[in-house]
């Protein structure tokens, strides 16, 4: 093209990039939300740059909580530096999301632009035309303002996808644009930094199989010659091994990670369906969730798991035909990308949530270039019609722009969901009703603005749906705490220690409370423990330096000390049952049943001995002797609700 011609394309792509900066002008101060608090919020490790070689030698700066530390060191990295330039620029707040904000949204743009040269050399590879680099132009602008990607976007934490797939589209733009990195392997480079990033970044040489295996074979018209297949192969031989070693590599150093999902055949089946509806938002994402309440399908007879598979099966024969001709391949392509990319999330592994919105970041990638790539060539195949009638021309004009700010004003409309904790988790509870997370979260911004009836009916809802969520039975003790209830607070509190004794916020909570009430030795080992679960939780190590220096509480005995002493010179049921108590909390659990057996000795019809066996049961994993324990339990006190939830647990975890 000349100069001149290139005009219309300068001008439409400087008007995308406007619309773009429009739809997201009112993102830039959304605040930090969901996993953002224990990988940002409360992690100490981000808040000194120097700890850098630290984050490439363990998982564990990547979270406060010890199961969400996957080994991400280059986003760990991103977010020390989005730390220290918030502190240079923005005085003592190292936590302003503006700094946050601005390098996603930076990454996420040069992804949009590389994206545009892709899209161009696949168009040009199947089909030569003069209308490529618009059909190109139209693909990124509208997978940059498509309303489902303000999900990730906006979403701090989320960075892991942004960054995992800005490598990917950085080694297919060096692969397909530069002869030299292709020759010398140096494509590789941005997808193995990429694995740092998000373990989904090692997908690339399965897509890039593909490609070769579409677009690089002497016989056009069929690809699945033995020739062609060898020479694929051959081909992607270094990225599957570089890739390959580097992902065992990175999940050897996720000791602490758990995905938290059901059995892999529930997942699968669901999964089959939570496709149709990724795919069904990429047309219409009209209900788009932070947090949706979509559950697991153990029925495989299920009708949803019928229409998944006829779904995958029929996208798969598309797949097939349009493979069989050069100018459609790019379809074939799109669809396998979108396939594959959602493979880490859909099938490779079973996660706690079957379905985020946030996860069709990269596969959209794919979506976006076989559907447009589809009405393209219907386009070109009218060109005759379209060039000597001026009324389809405008028409066509009309519509994509219509398109692109309609995508444009429902990512504003998101970025509003997304700016604040209350618009976000109101949003999730009118969408996900079912959704318990959801209604706990919107119950603690209404406990945050003195709202406590609210608050409390809230976690009553959530409670029908997780009975046993640690955290929600943390904060049901935070809010009967300050309702003045410490009976039911503590209770609460002991709980949430029973049913995530692998969470440090349960202990930093339970400090905060025991503090308030003056109880400071009690207060400092819950810090204790909850910094040996998660030594860069920023709270707890705040909390325990200022106990630890108040001259006042150094010289108390710690409440396990005091319990052995009341016992040995006062062995009663009851002060049996505190040490018993006390015994579990520092995760002795054996001592734990041998004080409450000692309790029982003097008052046999304990039922709060029997639940702490049953409690302490359920921490060694010995779930049957947990089940007869709290069996005695109930028997002694039919409405002890607690041991029925400690039964409860011991029976679902032992599979009956």
């Amino acid at each position: 093209m000349d100069k001149k011609s290139n005009l219309p394309l300068l001008a439409s792509g400087i008007i995308a990039l406007t619309i773009l900066l429009i739809a997201y002008s009112n993102h830039w101060h959304n605040p930090f939300h969901f996993d953002d608090a224990h990988t940002i919020e409360t992690n100490s490790y981000i808040r000194d740059i120097h700890n850098i070689p630290f984050f490439f030698k363990s998982s564990e700066s990547f979270s406060s909580l010890p199961q969400n530390q996957s080994y991400r060191p280059l986003v760990t990295t991103s977010l020390a530096i989005d730390y220290w330039m918030a502190l240079r620029f923005d005085n003592a707040n190292g936590l302003n999301s503006l700094f946050y904000h601005l390098t996603n949204f930076f990454v996420f743009l040069i992804q949009c632009v590389l994206m545009f040269f892709i899209f161009l050399k696949l168009m040009n590879v199947a089909k030569p035309h003069r209308w490529n680099a618009f059909f190109a132009l139209f693909a990124a602008s509208l997978y940059s303002v498509h309303t489902a990607n303000a999900e990730t976007v906006n979403y701090i934490i989320a960075r892991t996808d942004i960054i995992s797939t800005f490598t990917i589209v950085i080694s297919f733009f060096l692969y397909l644009h530069s002869s030299f990195c292709k020759r010398t392997y140096l494509y590789l480079l941005p997808v193995m930094i990429g694995i740092f990033a998000k373990e989904s970044a090692a997908i690339f040489p399965i897509l890039l199989l593909v490609y070769i295996f579409l677009f690089e074979g002497k016989d056009a018209t069929n690809p699945f010659t033995k020739t062609n297949v060898l020479n694929t192969i051959k081909k992607v031989i270094p990225a599957f091994v570089v890739c390959t070693l580097l992902i065992i590599y990175v999940f050897g150093k996720a000791v602490n990670w758990q995905p938290g999902g059901v059995s892999r055949i529930s997942y699968l089946m669901t999964e089959a369906f939570v496709m149709v509806h990724y795919f069904n938002t990429f047309f219409l994402p009209f209900n788009l969730s932070a947090d949706t309440d979509w559950r697991a399908i153990n029925n495989i007879f299920d009708d949803r798991v019928l229409v998944g598979v006829i779904f995958i099966l029929m996208m798969l024969f598309i797949a097939y035909k349009c493979a069989s001709k050069k100018e459609t391949k790019p379809i074939t392509f799109g669809i396998l990308w979108f396939f594959f990319a959602l493979a880490p999330t859909s099938t490779l592994l079973p996660f706690a949530e079957v379905l985020n919105d946030h996860r069709i970041y990269f596969p959209y990638i794919g979506l976006m270039i076989a559907v447009v790539w589809a009405i393209g060539l219907f386009i070109i195949k009218k060109e005759e019609q379209i060039l000597h009638n001026s009324s389809i021309r405008i028409s066509i004009i009309a519509l994509t722009s219509l398109i692109i700010c309609a995508h444009a004003y429902g990512t504003h409309t998101r970025n509003l969901v997304w700016s604040s904790d209350e618009s976000l988790w109101l949003d999730v509870t009118i969408k996900s009703p079912e959704n318990g997370r959801g209604l706990m979260n919107y119950g603690l911004v209404k406990m945050r603005q003195g709202k406590y009836d609210e608050a409390m009916n809230l976690y009553t809802r959530a409670l029908v749906y997780l009975p046993y969520y640690a955290f929600l039975h943390t904060n049901l003790a935070i809010i009967n705490g300050a309702l003045g209830k410490d009976t039911e607070a503590e209770t609460y509190f002991k709980s949430g220690i029973t049913y995530g004794p692998q969470y440090p916020d349960c202990y930093y909570f339970y400090a905060v409370w025991l503090s308030g009430k003056n109880r400071y030795p009690e207060a400092i080992e819950n810090c204790k423990t909850a910094l040996s679960l998660s030594p860069g939780h920023s709270n707890a190590k705040a909390m325990l330096t200022a106990l630890q220096n108040n001259k006042d509480i150094k010289n108390m005995k710690t409440p396990l000390q005091s319990a052995e002493e009341l016992v040995a010179t006062t062995p009663s049921p009851d002060n049996y049952l505190n040490l018993s108590l006390q015994y579990y909390l520092a995760k002795r659990y054996q001592d734990c049943i041998i004080a409450s057996r000692e309790a029982i000795k003097l008052k046999p019809n304990f039922s709060e001995a029997f639940n702490n066996i049953c409690s302490a049961y359920n921490s060694l994993g010995r779930y049957d002797s947990a089940i007869i324990a709290g069996n005695q339990a109930i028997k002694l006190n039919p409405n002890y609700q607690l041991a029925k939830n400690n039964l409860a647990y011991a029976k679902q975890k032992a599979g009956k």
